[in-house]
């Protein structure tokens, strides 16, 4: 009978550990990304600004839809000043 309380009980300070160590995992994956924003300079245009940052060999279209999309866009019209969510 002993050992049987000592095992349940091992199994539950066991758990409650592991419970506890893995809630700082879940932690850390859940951090909020970090958002990156641009502002528009006098002559910049939605395709100048993804040249400057997509990925290399990313399709520029793709990038400049997903700018527009990010920042509710309807239009590829930027205006000086204005800060843009980078995707």
């Amino acid at each position: 009978m002993v050992f049987i309380i000592s095992v349940i009980l091992l199994l539950f300070v066991g758990g409650t550990v592991s419970a506890w160590v893995g809630n700082g995992d879940a932690h850390a994956k859940g951090a909020a990304p970090v958002q990156v924003y641009v502002v528009v300079h006098q002559g910049d245009t939605l395709w100048s600004i993804a040249s400057s940052h997509a990925a290399k060999g990313q399709d520029l279209r793709e990038y400049v839809f997903q700018l527009k999309k990010l920042n509710n866009l309807k239009n590829v019209t930027i205006y000086e000043g204005q800060k843009l969510l980078l995707p």
